[in-house]
């Protein structure tokens, strides 16, 4: 009969060649996510409103992380065993519309949108599924806005080009103005 301390050495090393392999190792996944009001606004007020209601969105899919994440694996939930801590960080933009005969732009013609980036610190192979976005986000863009919003498939990009990824466009070349939830 082998000793407990015997044992335990063997259950020490079986989980050191588990952790090598990248079993149960903390890994950070980061997603971006596009939602879009599909709708012009024609006047300071309708921005302003656009863009309180986008926010309100973004926060209420923070609060309900846990509806959208899936696992690879069926035995792994949303607990703190498998997803350690969600950082989301999002940008407002307003689109310019469309020009004007004589080639300028409106100041207000343009929809509000929120570039995401949903950063998962997890021990378990995770995606954030599509289906449960617009199962989770239609009704709110149905609350605030009376008809359904764009929401795009989430996209993993690869930490080391998350930054390079939210720069590439012209308005922002300095950055985005980050809000952190």
């Amino acid at each position: 009969m082998a000793k407990k301390s015997d044992l335990l050495k063997e259950i020490d090393k079986l989980n050191e060649e588990l952790a090598k392999r990248g079993h149960n190792r903390q890994k950070t996944s980061t997603f971006f996510l596009l939602l879009n009001s599909n709708e012009a606004t024609t006047n300071a007020t309708e921005v302003e409103s656009s863009r309180h209601y986008m926010t309100e969105i973004v926060q209420y899919l923070s609060d309900n992380m846990d509806q959208v994440i899936t696992f690879q694996n069926e035995n792994h939930d949303y607990s703190k065993e498998f997803i350690q801590n969600i950082d989301i960080k999002f940008s407002l933009e307003q689109s310019h519309g469309r020009k004007k005969k004589d080639g300028t732009y409106s100041e207000y013609r343009g929809q509000v949108h929120a570039h995401v980036l949903i950063a998962i610190e997890h021990k378990s192979n995770v995606q954030i599924s599509y289906p449960a976005l617009q199962e989770l986000l239609q009704p709110k863009f149905e609350e605030y806005y009376t008809h359904n919003g764009f929401i795009s498939r989430p996209k993993w990009i690869p930490d080391s080009m998350v930054e390079q990824y939210m720069t590439k466009s012209k308005e922002y070349e300095s950055g985005h103005n980050w809000k952190k939830i």
